[in-house]
């Protein structure tokens, strides 16, 4: 029912009773002439949607009338689209103030961001990242759009495989289109976007994290290696900016992305020593073993408890800015040799001196420390495995 006196419209959309301020999305007239077009429970649907949009925590760089412009079309034309098989609607081609795109597969819709009144999320070699809105009317979502060439399909092989494990960031959809300009393929992978931002970037803003969430972090990333290697998949790329954090009323969670570089475990092998594409987390084994003999999983671990013990002290460990590790090309296996006895040196110089800086009055904080050395022993037999530390770090959260 449309009210004119109280200037708000109350009906029925799916059960749910519905009072929608009209002010500020449209006028009076616009609002009944609408109404009269399309019907009552699709412009509440429109006005729904805007009103939950607009409570979104992020910044959208839309105004009002933008977003409800995009909603109406959404709501009233997408579907017309959809049938001719047109599927990514540009902004110049609608007159719409953002490009809306539709993922026949999934059926999910898009709202693109990109860099318009927003800042970029962040850049690669092969994408970049910017923020969209995943359109629904009761719960829409602020994603993420990781736009590029074909490395996109590698990474969506390797997500299509762990889709639903825990510790690996949710995928929602992955489509494709061409440029206007130069008619390339382009891809893009849409994700869940991670509010609290990566682990890089705690150090860097110097934001705080609890103890607890520490030990989250680890055991979520754990979670999502874990998974990786049930299905003899190896990461390749795990420095801090690919751990991402996110904080909501469920609580503190953390996932692995950016799978850009991932191979199995055999291709991982051909790439020793540098398996790991940061050379500092290059370990003493994979300098001269023969390449069948090189436990990669075991090298993803250390990766991990390098990233970890970074987190732990607040600082890089002492082997970390050997130059050394930026000329193992060009290295032959007598002076690999004689490196890997100056990293076995250097790693349990700066684990030594670590352990005896581990002191608390938490004693589960004092375990969660010593763990961390142990992912970084210079033997990889000393190493446990991601499903070792995941479950050990499980019983430690709940003692804390």
């Amino acid at each position: 029912m449309w009210s004119l006196y109280t200037g708000v419209i109350m009906s029925k959309v799916k059960g749910t009773t519905l009072i929608q301020p009209y002010k500020g999305w449209a006028s009076k007239n616009q609002i009944q002439k609408l109404v009269k077009t399309h019907g009552q429970e699709r412009v509440d649907r429109v006005l729904l949607a805007c009103e939950n949009i607009w409570k979104l925590p992020e910044k959208l760089g839309l105004g009002k009338k933008e977003l409800f412009s995009m909603a109406l079309y959404i709501e009233t034309k997408l579907k017309g689209r959809v049938k001719k098989g047109e599927f990514y609607l540009r902004k110049e081609k609608t007159g719409l103030a953002r490009t809306i795109e539709y993922d026949p597969k999934s059926h999910k819709t898009f709202i693109h961001l990109k860099t318009h009144n927003v800042n970029r999320v962040g850049k690669g070699c092969h994408k970049r990242v910017t923020l969209s809105i995943m359109y629904r009317a009761h719960t829409p979502e602020v994603v993420v759009n990781s736009v590029g060439d074909e490395t996109i399909l590698r990474e969506a092989k390797a997500l299509k495989m762990l889709k639903g494990k825990p510790g690996i960031v949710p995928t929602y959809a992955m489509t494709q289109h061409v440029k206007k300009k130069t008619h390339e393929k382009v891809y893009s992978l849409i994700q869940k976007h991670y509010n609290a931002h990566s682990m890089r970037s705690y150090h860097e803003r110097n934001a705080q994290i609890t103890k607890k969430e520490c030990v989250k972090m680890a055991k979520d990333i754990f979670s999502g290696l874990e998974a990786m290697h049930e299905k003899r998949l190896a990461h390749l790329d795990l420095h801090r900016g690919n751990i991402l954090c996110n904080r909501s009323s469920k609580g503190f969670e953390c996932a692995l992305i950016d799978f850009g570089q991932t191979r199995s475990f055999d291709a991982a092998k051909e790439r020793v020593p540098q398996v790991e594409v940061p050379r500092r987390f290059v370990t003493p084994e994979s300098l001269v073993k023969g390449k069948h003999r090189v436990d990669v999983r075991k090298i993803e671990v250390f990766a991990i408890g390098w990233n970890l013990l970074y987190l732990y002290f607040k600082k890089e460990p002492g082997w970390a800015d050997n130059k050394k590790f930026y000329e193992l090309k060009k290295m032959s296996r007598h002076d690999k040799k004689k490196f890997q006895k100056e990293l076995i040196h250097d790693i349990n110089k700066s684990l030594k001196s670590a352990s005896h800086k581990i002191r608390s009055r938490n004693k589960e904080w004092v375990t969660f420390g010593k763990m961390i050395l142990k992912m970084c022993d210079v033997d990889p037999k000393k190493r446990q495995s991601a499903t070792t530390l995941r479950k050990q770090l499980g019983v430690l959260l709940t003692k804390m």
